[in-house]
């Protein structure tokens, strides 16, 4: 890991976010009781499935220099008792709880985490875990639309949480989400400058002089919302349609 972040570092200088997407327990420790597990495979998954995510802070945090995003992926086992799930419920627990403490520590320089949970993936770490298939079909179950979320459903939630126009408490923010639309959803641009425009009368009329906008104003503003929220379904439909 020491070499990915070195390479990182001399190749681009710097780093937006990463992912820590990995984790592992030996076989005889996940198919059998907590209360049976090894001292070894303790380690051994708590080393792999946890501690490798402090390690990625540790190397990622001199290159977030602007500020940046980590992203680890856990559980809902970490919180409940899931039947098959075992050894990995404590180890996904304590990566959740180190995210909060690398949160608290990294969040003054700009740097965010963000611990991932969304619903049983199929991927190649979940194939250890026993009787599967039957967690599978239990959530899709379970869930309102009855359908399991997909690794590109998690990839998308991701790479949102990633965008600079996302990050809270940041100056400009809402300027900075106007004017990326013509990237995100290829808004005109007489339609950035015109919303733009009424963010900025907003500001100064909430900030300096109260009253300050006209009823045609509003009903102007309120016109291009509604563009605004027909395109971004538009595009959600189009390109993403399973999110909806």
């Amino acid at each position: 890991m020491e070499a990915v972040f070195a390479s990182i570092g001399k190749t681009w200088g710097r780093l937006d976010f990463a992912v820590h997407s990995i984790a592992f327990a030996p076989k005889e420790d996940l198919h059998g009781r907590v209360t049976d597990c090894t001292r070894e495979g303790f380690l051994l998954a708590m080393d792999i499935s946890c501690h490798s995510f402090i390690r990625m802070a540790r190397l990622a945090e001199p290159l977030m220099k602007e500020g940046g995003t980590l992203f680890a992926m856990s559980f809902y086992g970490a919180h409940r008792v899931v039947e098959h799930y075992n050894l990995m419920g404590p180890v996904k627990a304590a990566l959740e709880a180190s995210g909060r403490y690398l949160a608290s520590e990294l969040g003054a320089k700009g740097i965010r985490v963000h611990i991932i949970s969304p619903g049983p993936l199929m991927t190649r770490a979940a194939s250890g875990i026993g009787h599967f298939d039957e967690l599978l079909e239990d959530a899709a179950a379970r869930a309102p639309v009855h359908q399991r979320v997909t690794i590109d459903d998690v990839g998308i939630a991701t790479a949102a949480l990633a965008a600079a126009g996302y990050r809270a408490s940041r100056d400009n923010h809402h300027y900075h989400v106007i004017q990326s639309l013509e990237l995100t959803i290829g808004k005109e641009s007489n339609f950035i400058r015109s919303f733009d425009a009424f963010r900025k009368k907003r500001n100064v009329s909430n900030y300096d002089i109260g009253g300050g906008i006209s009823d045609r104003e509003v009903q102007e503003m309120s016109a291009l919302a509604e563009s605004l929220r027909d395109d971004v379904e538009h595009w959600i439909r189009t390109n993403h349609a399973a999110l909806l």
